[in-house]
């Protein structure tokens, strides 16, 4: 339509889609440490207390985030060989922690669910999350290098280390997290452009069968004896009455009443009701509960949108990549950022099933926010090191001048001819 195709040319003409995600990881930074506050101050700590251990998250992610960008701009844009070893050595090491939790003395239960590691010299944090950026950039650096070497000895390790992780994470009783790690491994296949179905062992680097096997777990759920049956009971139900609406878990249902309290405009802020005892993870899980509270439709509106405008920002980076690589790391990395957004907004909201999993930005907890910010980084990585202009730096530093005119050129070794071609659109081979 017409109106649409305005929005996106006055879109386009907007600075560069880098300074943008900037711009709108810094208000949902900000947006969420107030929002954090007015949602913390009446448990466990006070609210000052609360946001000043988030502020602390907060300034070590974006020094990781710098010196994400200090590494990756030599090694992932002029070094691939070290890079590659690099995010080998961070998924080894992701790995390893996924299984020291379940070690005694090292892993922590948290509300019956042993997924934290008390490691000497450092605050408990949650292996799982960092898993994820250890994933993401792990795939995309292992299914850039089968492309050019096709070897099957990585394609097998990257399979197998892979089911390592899911099944650690299952153990951990955190399917929420399982998912999104599988959506991960997806969003990365999709912008490397893997076929969508193959035969034989081919079919594990292909979508179409790796799409189906999170539909299967979802349905294993469902039949299982466990808590997840009363989460499915509860976004089964119609809430057609009161008998329905008070069938479901108190969590889930103290959910909606804030939201249907906060109304067009909310009770203003710092005025919720629910996060007085009666949501039990006001700060975390049902943050976005409080934000329709307190600032009602417009304000949970605002959310939604700003994870709108960041999924267009990073998934225009990601199409502007020079390389496969940079196009699987910074879709990877958008997509389970916004993957983590809806999955916690459409349980809190009744559109999907609960999965107790943090709402980017916003949720209490240094291990969601650090990992959130870490992905940014990422995302920002591909922006600056993996565009057009650093490809053809790339490719003239390939050149020597010597007398008498140019050496032939030699491309750069870790690099297909197919990841400098910019033109290609993102998509999949079938």
């Amino acid at each position: 339509s017409a109106p649409g195709r305005r929005l996106v040319a006055l879109i386009s003409r907007l600075p560069s889609a880098s300074f943008m995600l900037i711009l709108v990881s810094l208000a949902l930074l900000v947006f969420g440490l107030v929002m954090g506050f007015s949602a913390s101050f009446v448990t466990g700590k006070t609210g000052t207390e609360q946001l000043a251990d988030q502020l602390g998250f907060a300034l070590i992610g974006l020094i990781l985030v710098g010196l994400l960008l200090v590494f990756t701009r030599r090694l992932f844009s002029q070094q691939r060989e070290i890079w590659f070893w690099f995010v080998t050595v961070i998924w080894l090491a992701a790995l390893v922690c996924m299984i020291l939790v379940f070690v005694p003395g090292l892993g922590v239960r948290v509300n019956g669910a042993a997924r934290w590691l008390n490691l000497p010299l450092l605050p408990s944090f949650q292996p799982s999350e960092f898993a994820k950026v250890a994933l993401i950039l792990f795939a995309a650096a292992s299914l850039e290098r089968i492309r050019v070497d096709g070897s099957r000895l990585l394609g097998w390790v990257l399979i197998v280390t892979y089911a390592l992780l899911i099944a650690l994470t299952l153990l951990q009783n955190d399917l929420g997290s399982a998912m999104l790690m599988h959506i991960a491994l997806l969003a990365v296949m999709f912008f490397g452009e893997m076929p969508l179905l193959e035969r034989g062992s081919k079919a594990l680097f292909s979508i179409l069968p790796l799409t189906v096997m999170p539909l299967v777990v979802l349905a294993v759920s469902y039949l299982m004896p466990s808590f997840r049956q009363n989460r499915w009971a509860g976004f089964l139900n119609r809430l057609d009455s009161l008998q329905a609406l008070q069938a479901i878990p108190d969590q889930p249902r103290n959910g909606f009443l804030a939201l249907g309290d906060g109304g067009l405009t909310g009770l203003g802020f710092g005025l919720s009701k629910q996060k007085y005892f009666y949501l039990s993870f006001p700060d975390s899980d049902f943050i976005f509960a409080i934000i329709g509270e307190e600032l009602g439709l417009i304000g949970a509106s605002i959310v939604i949108l700003l994870f709108i405008l960041f999924a267009w920002f990073g998934l225009r980076i990601a199409s502007k990549a020079a390389s496969n690589l940079g196009k699987m790391m910074a879709g990877g990395a958008t997509s389970i950022i916004v993957a983590q957004a809806l999955v916690n907004i459409g349980g809190v909201s009744g559109v999907l099933p609960l999965t107790g999993k943090p709402l980017p930005f916003f949720s209490m907890g240094g291990s969601s926010l650090i990992v959130t910010l870490i992905l940014v980084g990422v995302i920002l990585s591909v922006a600056w090191f993996d565009s057009a202009q650093e490809s053809a730096i790339r490719r003239r530093d390939a050149f020597k001048l010597v007398e008498g005119g140019y050496q032939s050129y030699q491309p750069i070794r870790q690099e297909s001819s197919r990841s400098l071609r910019t033109s290609r659109p993102v998509g999949v081979r079938h």
